[in-house]
């Protein structure tokens, strides 16, 4: 029986559909576990094609003895849960308090161990205990929302670079979030150097090593996805004025000016992850600053207690009321706890069901919470943006504009994916500026915070753009790359 008739069998086994866009996607990473050299790859296929199907259909039919798979932690309950009913086995989960008991041999005694970008990054699990996932030969690892390892500066990236494995996979429907490094840096885990992209044409590695197809590409259509931005207006004059005294100082005269001030777009990004998280204090002043321009456009309460009022939290939640008995269940993308907890009092206030996801939602509540429609779903976007499976929801509410545009992307592919049977809304806020308001220096009409972050994303979107250029024809059609200066990722038959 070939790998390939494996899959299928499996697929039958299963129940699972069989979809020509994966059997091509299995064909080509066994090939790739065949390879001379760098063996696995990146598997970029857009969201919501099945990438989870794709890798274990691999790991199925090309069965090894130590399989690794390190994901983020929101997703550790459901990739147990597929692989227990997929392999009817358990897998290891390495993560929690019983970890510490297991030692190396103890884990490779499990063909297949799930653990955490987290555990990945720690070198010592005590004062004297090395990481054991560091000891052990893997015979393959594969690494579930690979951009987490895109900035080389990180201690996940640097705990990635220690695991030994003959195999590595990189799953990802962005490869590039903020800039081409990303790229870079995801190759360097398969093994190659700065140098390779000097001498080797740049083309002939992403071609080689990535598998990217979009749903078109695919043959896939998927019910229509409508966006609509809401620009909101300040409609408490106190609130105006407060707003408006914490922006003025941010003068954004052009996209780079913050993106230079605190070191790079991921200092950004990473330094306001960090500040939802703590809620006080750290970084540069300016960052500091920044944090406040967020908070001031979604719950200005988190800069001045006494200040109650939210335009933008009133035009989220009237919107959401509007369309309240409309039958289509929703998901509320938020990124403060004040934030999502407002807005769930006031919505279950006016008679709906509201469940909320966070970072205080636990293990098994998460894992309830994904099998249970509910009327509107709560949540931190950087906490459910990544792995879940919502078809059962039609309306998306992101409610202030992320630093990465496709932390978004992901966010809508929760429930515009493969299953979706109706179409999806997207709805988008966004705090106008301060009409009539002059700045300081000579620069145009002061912007808020959420206008910047749009110009953001429009310049992250086209470095993607330059750099990820969509093939037009559909897989059955594809034909052997001719050399050209364009650079294409995109899997050739």
């Amino acid at each position: 029986m070939t790998s390939q008739t494996k899959f299928e069998e499996w697929l039958d086994l299963t129940g699972l559909k069989h979809e020509k866009h994966q059997k091509d996607a299995v064909k080509w990473c066994l090939q790739r576990e065949q390879a001379a050299r760098n063996k696995g790859g990146i598997i970029a296929d857009e969201m919501g094609l099945g990438k989870t199907i794709e890798i274990l259909g691999t790991v199925y039919s090309n069965p090894l003895p130590n399989t690794l798979i390190v994901l983020p932690y929101s997703l550790l309950g459901q990739w147990e849960s597929i692989i227990t009913t997929l392999f009817h086995t358990k897998p290891l989960v390495y993560h929690g308090g019983q970890r510490k008991r297991l030692t190396s041999d103890q884990i490779i005694q499990f063909p297949i161990v799930l653990t955490t970008y987290g555990l990945v990054s720690k070198k010592l699990l005590s004062r004297d205990v090395i990481n054991p996932l560091y000891t052990i030969q893997w015979d393959r690892v594969i690494y579930d929302e690979a951009h987490h390892l895109r900035n080389k500066n990180t201690k996940v990236f640097t705990g990635g670079k220690k695991l030994q494995s003959a195999i590595t996979w990189l799953l990802t429907g962005t490869p590039i979030q903020n800039s081409v490094g990303d790229l870079y840096n995801l190759y360097n885990l398969l093994g190659f150097t700065s140098s390779a992209f000097i001498k080797t044409n740049i083309e002939q590695l992403i071609n080689e090593y990535m598998l990217r197809r979009t749903i078109k590409v695919a043959g896939i259509t998927l019910p229509p996805c409508h966006a609509t931005t809401v620009e909101v207006s300040w409609k408490f004059p106190k609130e105006k004025t407060l707003a408006e005294d914490i922006h003025v100082p941010l003068t954004f005269s052009n996209v780079g000016i913050l993106q230079k001030m605190l070191g790079g777009e991921d200092d950004i990004e990473e330094a306001e992850a960090n500040e939802i998280g703590a809620n006080n204090g750290g970084g540069s002043e300016t960052f500091k600053h920044l944090a406040k321009a967020r908070k001031v456009c979604v719950l200005p309460l988190l800069v001045r207690k006494t200040m109650h009022e939210s335009s933008k939290i009133d035009s989220v939640v009237s919107t959401v009321l509007a369309r309240k008995n409309n039958g289509k269940p929703k998901i509320i993308f938020c990124y403060y706890h004040a934030e999502i907890d407002e807005i769930a009092t006031l919505l279950q206030g006016k008679g709906m069901r509201v469940l909320k996801f966070d970072g205080r939602t636990g293990k098994k509540e998460r894992g309830e919470i994904l099998v249970d429609t509910c009327d509107a779903l709560i949540g931190q976007i950087d906490a459910m943006n990544e792995g879940l499976n919502l078809q059962a929801y039609k309306e998306v509410y992101i409610v202030s504009p992320h630093w990465n545009p496709a932390i978004e992307d992901q966010a809508v592919a929760r429930c515009h994916r493969i299953g979706q049977t109706e179409e999806v809304q997207v709805f988008r806020f966004i705090m106008t500026g301060f009409e009539g308001y002059e700045q300081l220096i000579d620069a145009p009409p002061a912007l808020t915070l959420d206008q910047y972050i749009c110009r953001v994303q429009e310049f992250k979107r086209d470095v993607v753009k330059k750099m990820l250029i969509e093939p037009e024809k559909k897989e059955s059609e594809k034909k052997p790359v001719k050399k050209t200066k364009k650079r294409v990722l995109v899997y050739e038959n």
